[in-house]
């Protein structure tokens, strides 16, 4: 498996596809782009696939469900 992304750069092009990212990195990637860190996500969920509609755009409703039910868990 290849390195997560270093840089907000690298990120932007990161395939969902490799390993989970730790969340201390993230943040430190988006520190380094200055990205404001209302932004920073609270955690991260690994999902295998984003539920879509009919149309092929994201099914947000499935989506909460999915991140509810693990956030519970």
């Amino acid at each position: 498996m290849s390195n997560p992304p270093s840089s907000f750069a690298e990120w932007q092009d990161y395939p969902l596809t490799l390993d989970p990212i730790n969340i201390a990195k993230l943040k430190k990637i988006l520190s380094d782009a200055k990205i404001n860190p209302l932004y920073h996500p609270a955690n991260i969920l690994n999902a295998d696939e984003i539920p879509k509609l009919g149309s092929c755009k994201t099914d947000f409703t499935a989506t909460k469900k999915i991140a509810l039910v693990n956030d519970q868990a």
